[in-house]
């Protein structure tokens, strides 16, 4: 039975790229959400759209959102049966759902790169910016995981972002390439997030980033968000319809552990 359980951990590690969950000290093992997207449809219990309509150059679908095979597909395609092409893409958090103030907060995804499109795993906060005074308290955007439109397949970074969006916007960001992530299998990516700051972590391994100890730390309740988007240019012939498209942003779940604190 053991040779049979190591042979079959073996072979899912090989499949997805990844091995078994490997929580850092100081995180409850027992997740206070997840979702392993093995059903045929959204879980609207934990998910809901966001922002659906125009964003940028393309419109958020609830269509472009698909759960199938045990992972949930996000797709940016192109339809121009009006006469006019028309980009289309998708975004879903977990906002009415489930927020939570610190955590180890991981998704393992996978994506196609394609030009002008961006996609991202991040945790926001709903009062971000609300009182540019006290950024802790607003909270922040952190971006866990981020495909920027202008990026390399093997390109990502993670940033952070405080005081809202308009002129009094601050960022802490750190661009990144892995050569692995244009091999076609998932990768973890997460983040440490504590009262003592942010550790982010890449496939269980911890990223040593410098600045990060200038960064707020939010104590603000934050929700999590999976998007693809094209905030600027794109392709003259667009991405090919929904059925053809190559522009694809797969998750193959998303955990978040709480905090505890260390034990000794």
């Amino acid at each position: 039975m053991k040779v049979q359980l190591a042979y079959a951990l073996l072979l899912s590690s090989l499949f997805c790229g990844y091995a078994s969950a490997k929580i850092p000290d100081g995180f409850s093992p027992t997740p206070s959400f997840e979702d392993n997207f093995n059903g045929t449809t959204l879980n609207s219990q934990k998910w809901d759209y966001r922002g659906l309509g125009v964003r940028n150059n393309c419109i958020n679908t609830q269509s472009a959102v698909i759960v199938r095979n045990g992972y949930l597909t996000i797709k940016t395609y192109s339809d121009s049966s009006s006469g006019k092409l028309q980009n289309y893409c998708g975004m879903i958090s977990t906002q009415k759902s489930f927020l939570q103030t610190y955590g180890y907060w991981e998704a393992a995804v996978r994506f196609n790169r394609a030009e002008g499109n961006q996609v991202a795993f991040w945790v926001q906060s709903p009062t971000m910016g609300k009182d540019l005074t006290n950024p802790e308290k607003s909270g922040v955007e952190i971006d866990v995981f981020e495909h920027l439109a202008e990026a390399k397949q093997d390109q990502y970074d993670h940033a952070i972002h405080w005081n809202g969006y308009g002129s009094a916007h601050k960022q802490w960001s750190k661009k990144l390439s892995m050569s692995k992530l244009a091999d076609g299998k998932f990768h973890k990516f997460a983040v440490a997030w504590t009262p003592n700051g942010y550790t982010f972590y890449v496939d269980d391994v911890p990223q040593h980033l410098s600045g990060l100890e200038q960064v707020p730390i939010s104590i603000a309740n934050q929700y999590i968000i999976l998007s693809s988007e094209v905030p600027r240019s794109y392709p003259a012939q667009g991405y090919g319809p929904i059925n053809k498209t190559t522009a694809t942003f797969d998750v193959d779940y998303v955990k978040v552990y709480p905090y505890v604190g260390n034990k000794k």
